[in-house]
């Protein structure tokens, strides 16, 4: 009696199993007639025969008919990208131990014409009653033109970065010579006083030690700015905890010379010890623009006591650099505008109208925070917000 029993709840779970695989293909057909006329291609996998169906519009998608492509999981493993299949694979993975989790991956297909077929591909493992995976199903949808619209907008941001670096380097030369005009002039005067000293017999140790010792001072000096604009160009491949007023200091022995040379004073407020997981020589490229845009705007106004603030604060998670300045106001119809490439208000022979644009991009883009300026009372101040341990994203 026992057996026949056993066998009858063994016959019950057959049937109650059966049920189920009906209905899947009635869903199944169901969701098929639904999406025929979409963009989505369908797939069905049975985890336990490891057999596979792929709808006649998932095989169109990839270029095939119904008839050219066997429902096989080799069909599928042999049109994905070899540099892809891993991660796929993974995905599917990640899925099949925890059924909660859905099934999602972007890859590359190979085109029945040779060409690959941007893929986003989604799905949901079902379960049987023990909680183990019986069936995956899902479907595909060709991305291939979002895919390509976002890699023309990588390349042409790209192209805008070599732009505003190439006319970065332009000033960069104009702020080594405004670092170097003094340096230069004290060696070429001491080395002069020394020749008129030879000249008259009047040459003795002790000048010639303290001269060559000011001469090696100022060598170090120029040397020690060679070191800062060489670190200028040299791109950062990995975010780094850097020391937030440590790079301000940077940037301002970069264009400190020339902020003097035109009568401005600059001041550092809460110098605490800020720091955050950044790409440095990124950030230390937005710093220097925009203080070289207060100082242009500062010489173009004729302002009296021109000066530029820079204050540093610590905001829970995230780290404020309010740069500002006692210039004229920015309109509103150019400050609507102001971080739009292209645009500038400057003559085109002095601005390329790419330095704002790419500071936006750097710091909302690479470094996940956020930049904007406002008027202030007397003047205009521009913000950058960074969270201290941002994570790298995708670029």
């Amino acid at each position: 009696m026992a057996c026949e029993e056993k066998i009858d709840r063994l016959e019950q779970k057959c049937l109650r199993y059966e049920r189920i695989i009906a209905d899947l293909e009635e869903m199944r057909e169901r969701y098929e007639l639904a999406i025929n006329g979409t963009s989505e291609g369908l797939w069905d996998w049975d985890l336990i025969t490891n057999e596979i169906y792929f709808s006649p519009r998932w095989k169109e998608m990839v270029g095939y008919r119904d008839d050219e492509l066997p429902n096989a999981l080799e069909t599928w493993i042999g049109l994905v990208h070899p540099d892809d299949l891993e991660q796929a694979n993974q995905a599917i993975e990640a899925s099949l131990q925890d059924s909660k989790i859905p099934y999602e991956n972007v890859h590359r297909l190979r085109h029945k014409k040779g060409h690959y077929i941007w893929n986003l591909d989604r799905g949901q493992v079902i379960v049987n009653e023990a909680q183990q995976p019986v069936r995956m199903i899902g479907f595909h949808t060709d991305i291939t033109r979002q895919q390509q619209m976002i890699e023309e907008i990588k390349t042409t941001q790209e192209l805008m970065m070599a732009q505003s670096r190439h006319a970065a380097m332009g000033e960069m030369i104009s702020m080594i010579a405004h670092q170097w005009r003094q340096p230069l002039s004290i060696v070429s005067m001491i080395v002069n006083n020394l020749l008129v000293d030879i000249e008259l017999d009047g040459l003795d140790e002790n000048k010639c030690t303290t001269s060559s010792k000011e001469i090696l001072s100022q060598v170090n000096f120029l040397s020690k700015t060679i070191d800062v604009f060489r670190d200028f160009f040299r791109p950062s491949k990995e975010k780094e905890l850097a020391d937030i007023v440590e790079m301000i200091h940077e940037a301002l022995a970069i264009i400190d010379a020339s902020l003097k040379n035109k009568g401005i004073s600059i001041e550092i407020s809460n110098p605490s010890d800020v720091r955050a997981k950044v790409y440095s020589r990124e950030l230390l490229q937005v710093v220097i623009n925009i203080i070289k845009n207060a100082k242009e705007a500062l010489v173009m106004s004729n302002v009296s006591d021109p000066s530029i603030k820079i204050e540093i604060k610590e905001e829970g998670e995230m780290v404020d650099i309010a740069i500002s300045n006692n210039g004229p106001s920015i309109t509103t119809e150019v400050i609507s505008h102001i971080f739009e490439p292209y645009f500038s208000t400057k003559d085109e022979k002095i601005g390329t109208g790419l330095g704002l644009y790419m500071s936006k991009i750097i710091v909302e883009k690479h470094l996940h925070g956020v930049i904007s300026v406002h008027n202030m009372d007397g003047g205009v101040c521009f913000n950058i917000t960074l969270p201290k341990q941002s994570e790298c994203g995708a670029e």
